[in-house]
């Protein structure tokens, strides 16, 4: 599990390709089969879907998540992980083949600003609570990697703009 911590470390040079090397190194440390990362949005006060992992991004491209609603809603507002079983409420999506899930909050500066959500494991076993430790145990240098990123592209942008600014 120490191998896959550094690979959190992305070789990245934008902040969509952090998302998605986040989500191929979560999903590979679970082998979850498929995942997705939602990101808060200040401005539309909401969630929406960055990156996803074995399905295609255009199918939730549009979806808008207000905190406290359903899964991801929940585990951002909460900031607590959740691991969920077969069997539970939660009612299961088409794209999903199990109702075993992680929704695991990224923390940047002490609160969520995403949230990483891994299904499907791919011997079709459940998640368990050793998923769990090691999906959070890759959360805070993934966090730290997003934020990174965002001061990267804040400094780029500081530079262009004080580059043509008289």
């Amino acid at each position: 599990r120490t191998a896959a911590m550094a690979q959190v470390k992305p070789i990245a040079t934008d902040i969509a390709q952090t998302h998605a090397c986040i989500l191929r190194t979560l999903a590979g440390e679970v082998r979850a089969r498929t995942g997705s990362i939602a990101v808060f949005s200040e401005g539309d006060q909401a969630l929406t879907i960055v990156s996803t992992y074995g399905y295609p991004h255009s199918i939730v491209e549009h979806v808008r998540i207000a905190p406290g609603d359903g899964v991801i809603g929940e585990v951002f507002v909460s900031g607590r992980a959740t691991l969920g079983h077969p069997h539970q409420e939660t009612p299961r999506r088409y794209r999903y083949q199990t109702d075993s899930f992680i929704a695991l909050p990224l923390r940047t500066s002490g609160r969520p600003s995403a949230v990483v959500t891994l299904t499907d494991r791919n011997d079709g076993r459940p998640f368990d609570e050793r998923d769990l430790a090691a999906a959070r145990l890759l959360a805070a240098p993934a966090a730290l990697a997003l934020a990174g990123q965002r001061v990267s592209e804040s400094l780029d942008h500081l530079t262009r703009v004080a580059t043509v600014d008289p």
